[in-house]
């Protein structure tokens, strides 16, 4: 009986110490606020994400595209309303999974912007 209860309560410890253990450190995305993106330009886009993996016109807004592994980043330019008319910004975004369902734009943007260091260049 005592034998019993050891090995159950072993296991039971070796069971709770793997379910509280840390996901490797290349599994880890940090979360980024995509409200960062807002306001930036082409070029300072560019710099940041990369190319996108797709651009299209939608009437006079212009849409970037940016996908990762589980999700897809859609960032929508437009020319700035104001007078001195500096070109099209980001003035808006969406993300979502690129199975079904939603996912915080804010991992999603952490997902790509890892995806762009990790992506080799040249």
């Amino acid at each position: 009986m005592r034998l019993s209860l050891f090995l159950a309560a072993g296991l039971a410890s070796a069971l709770l110490a793997g379910c509280a253990a840390a996901p490797p450190r290349d599994q880890i995305v940090r979360q980024i606020d995509p409200e960062m993106l807002v306001g930036l330009a082409p070029e300072a886009l560019t710099a940041r994400l990369g190319e996108p993996g797709l651009r299209r016109q939608e009437q006079t807004v212009e849409v970037w595209q940016y996908r990762s592994d589980t999700c897809v980043l859609d960032l929508y330019l437009d020319s700035a309303d104001d007078a001195d008319d500096t070109g099209r910004r980001v003035v808006y975004y969406e993300a979502r999974r690129r199975s079904e369902g939603e996912v915080p734009p804010s991992l999603c943007l952490g997902e790509i912007m890892a995806t762009a260091v990790q992506a080799p260049t040249g």
